[in-house]
Parts: structure tokens; sequence; C-alpha cells
């Protein structure tokens, strides 16, 4: 099921991950997979490869929309970085470890506010 529901206390939410997220992964696969082996190699994200998570926004999924970022939610963000993973794991973890920093410290705000 996709769309939005709502309840008296929350805002509407979508239900059901953001394929337009899913799809930018899909679409900078090429990007990663030509540069895995200087990711490999030089032991960080190429040029390409940083310039590409940027541009799709992927680098944004767990910043706050308060703080210009996209907040996806957890289902998206595993399959994004699943669909990554398929060309690089190294590009996938990454790209995880620093939004699992990022959830993990707006998830701790959030329940001390």
């Amino acid at each position: 099921m996709t769309g939005l529901t709502a309840t008296e206390n929350m805002s509407a939410m979508p239900v059901g991950p953001d394929e337009s997220l899913i799809e930018a992964a899909r679409e900078i696969a090429p990007i990663v997979r030509e540069h895995n082996q200087e990711t490999e190699r030089e032991r960080r994200l190429s040029r390409p490869v940083l310039k590409a998570l940027r541009e799709t926004g992927l680098l944004r999924m767990n910043t706050p929309r308060s703080l210009g970022g996209l907040e996806t939610d957890p289902v998206t963000r595993a399959l994004v970085v699943e669909e990554i993973g398929r060309h690089d794991s190294a590009t996938a973890w990454t790209l995880e470890n620093p939004l699992d920093w990022a959830f993990r410290k707006h998830s701790a705000v959030m329940i001390s506010a």
C-alpha cells in the first residue's frame, strides 16, 4: 500500500519506500561500477562517485528536512544502500556509515526533546 497516512498526533507520512531515491541509485550504478577498482586501490571514493552521490541527494537521505535534507525512512535507506552495494560494497558502506550515525543522533535528539 502506498500513499499517505495520518493520525491525530502525527503529520502525514508516506507509506512505502521512496522509489525516486532507489531509481537515483540505479541511475548512478554505471559510475559506481566504473570506479570500483579505483575505490579499492585508493581506499576512498573517487570524485565522480562522490559527485554522483551528492547530485542525486543520496548523501542527504538522513539529514532532517529542517536542515535541508531528505529525512528518508529507514526502509528506503536500506534499499538504496542495497542497490549501491550491488555495484560496490565500499561505496555502499561509505554511504551507509555516516547516514547511520546521523539517524542515531537525530533519533537521540528527538527522544530527549
